[in-house]
């Protein structure tokens, strides 16, 4: 996986295993950003170590293979490969090379100040599992983070002893004489603070031991060894300089939504428009690119602010189950996961969020132009005389909708191609798609599980704001090449939940991410042991 911080991607496209690694952009984001949102723990939970490097390394005396086998080998639960003394610059003595041995212990991995922490994170004795390993070393050729000046950089080892000397001299006296103030002090205080002390033993005692029993009980499982504090669960895509404000100010009083589209070089104008209808309203925007075309892009006026993501030949759910996980998007209110070939003529996002927030529909989708759109499911046409409707009363086939079925494909559905999720009910539908899912046929009807108890009232299609589907077929093949719709895909096939219920259930995500855990989540099909990510 490769995190493009300057936008470019396609120049990377004649390296011979390009096409096989995934490629997230975004504008002057270092790897750290990319690392916590896109790298989350239960989307790589296959594989056994993750190398996040930068991409200034040398590895000309570096082998992968025997690399794994020696942390293996020592039980090593962080660690990187020493430094070579002739060929590096170097800032803590301690990731040199000592030719001498194998590895080494350290307690120190670059990050600066995170690095200081990371010994929270292995087993016990941060001293036996976090080392430099010898054998297998590197060059740091120090190239500046994202083309920056040289004149911004980190000190030097040495620099950082002469300044701490000159402080140390500067401010010494001053020291000496608060510290005799302070020991005068205390002395004249001790006798009082004796006599309350006793009494306050009882009280601290009854007080520590409930709140041990606290501790205990809330600290997450997860992170029960970080100091309290310190775990950052979620997170959100907003883009950050090196200088820490965000670059997208966000609007006073309004919420923060999300776009994201799997697009194709082809469909670019008809994605544009739909970009541009978006922006006015507050949203982040990113595009699974599925033919590997990112750069063509760049011309756009949004590009730049847009995250873009790129593996070969993925289909939208591919990408939403690996690059949205809810925690990641927590922050967002609404979650539009929408198909490249849609007709935003007669749509007006801040009208549609508007009236979604009114009827209270957790799930819903834009009504589709009936003069202008290939449609499937007679449940999504524009009903010109209503402003929402839920369901529909009329024969479909063999099936007779009536006042006795409530369930898809007569109401309490939505199609697959332009959904909106409420943060609530993608956080259920995330844990629902399966790993081999692929167009998300079958998935629609298995949706009732995740709104607020009622499929009939919390899930709709919007009238007042409509859109066209214009059909183009998926990853750019031909018409002829189109998979029937109506046939669910493998995945959604073999998912035990029945597929209409009179009143959905609310579910717990808890539950349910016990039973997707037990199956596990197949994160990037491409790699094997280990994932490395390069910024």
């Amino acid at each position: 996986m490769f995190f493009h911080y300057d936008g470019i991607v396609d120049d990377l496209r004649d390296l011979e295993r390009s096409g096989q690694a995934m490629h997230v952009s975004a504008m002057d984001q270092i790897n750290w950003w990319f690392a916590k949102r896109f790298l989350h723990p239960d989307i790589i939970s296959e594989y056994d170590y993750i190398f996040i490097w930068d991409e200034d390394i040398g590895v000309e005396h570096f082998d992968a293979g025997r690399y794994l086998s020696i942390i293996k080998e020592e039980e090593l639960e962080i660690s990187q490969p020493a430094l070579d003394p002739k060929n590096a610059v170097v800032h803590h003595l301690l990731t040199l090379r000592d030719s001498t041995s194998k590895v080494h212990s350290n307690d120190l991995i670059h990050g600066w100040g995170l690095d200081d922490l990371l010994g929270y994170c292995v087993k016990g004795n941060r001293t036996q599992h976090v080392g430099i390993v010898d054998q297998e070393y590197v060059a740091h050729h120090a190239v500046l983070t994202l083309g920056s000046s040289p004149k911004i950089r980190m000190m030097s080892q040495m620099e950082v002893s002469k300044r701490r000397r000159f402080l140390l001299f500067c401010f010494l006296p001053t020291i000496i004489l608060v510290s005799g103030a302070f020991l005068l002090g205390s002395v004249i205080i001790a006798t009082d603070y004796k006599e309350r002390l006793s009494g306050q033993i009882a009280i601290n005692a009854t007080k520590n031991a409930g709140a041990k029993v606290c501790q205990a009980q809330c600290r997450p499982d997860d992170g029960e060894a970080l100091p309290r504090g310190i775990v950052s669960r979620i997170s959100e895509l907003d883009m950050r300089s090196l200088r820490g404000p965000l670059i997208r100010e966000k609007k006073r009083g309004t919420s923060t939504n999300l776009l994201a589209i799997a697009a194709g070089i082809k469909q670019k104008e008809s994605v544009n428009k739909i970009v541009t209808k978006f922006l006015s309203s507050d949203f982040v925007i990113m595009l699974f690119h599925y033919d590997g075309m990112v750069d063509d892009w760049r011309d756009l006026e949004w590009s730049s602010q847009a995250i873009h993501v790129s593996a070969m030949d993925q289909t939208k759910w591919w990408f939403a189950k690996r690059f949205l996980h809810p925690d990641i998007i927590s922050e967002y209110d609404y979650i539009f996961i929408w198909d490249e070939d849609i007709g935003v003529e007669h749509f007006d996002v801040g009208k549609y969020l508007s009236i979604i927030k009114e009827e209270e529909l957790e799930i819903s989708q834009p009504a589709l132009d009936p003069n202008n759109s290939v449609v499937h499911h007679l449940l999504t046409l524009r009903d010109s005389t209503s402003k929402v409707h839920r369901r529909i009363h009329r024969r479909l086939g063999v099936r007779k909708c009536d006042g006795n079925i409530t369930g898809p494909p007569c109401s309490g559905w939505v199609e697959i191609m332009v959904p909106v999720f409420s943060k609530a009910a993608w956080r259920c539908a995330w844990l629902m798609i399966q790993n081999d899912l692929i167009h998300g046929w079958g998935l629609d009807e298995l949706l009732g599980y995740c709104v607020k108890g009622n499929r009939t009232q919390n899930i709709g299609i919007v009238d007042q704001e409509y859109v066209a589907h214009h059909a183009v077929p998926t990853l750019g093949g031909s018409p002829k090449d189109q998979t029937n719709p109506h046939v669910p895909d493998q995945a959604a096939q073999n998912m035990t939940l029945p597929n209409s219920i009179p009143q959905a259930p609310s579910v717990s995500t808890q539950d349910m991410e016990r039973d997707e855990r037990g199956d596990g989540i197949k994160p990037y099909k491409t790699m094997n042991v280990g994932l490395i990510h390069i910024s």
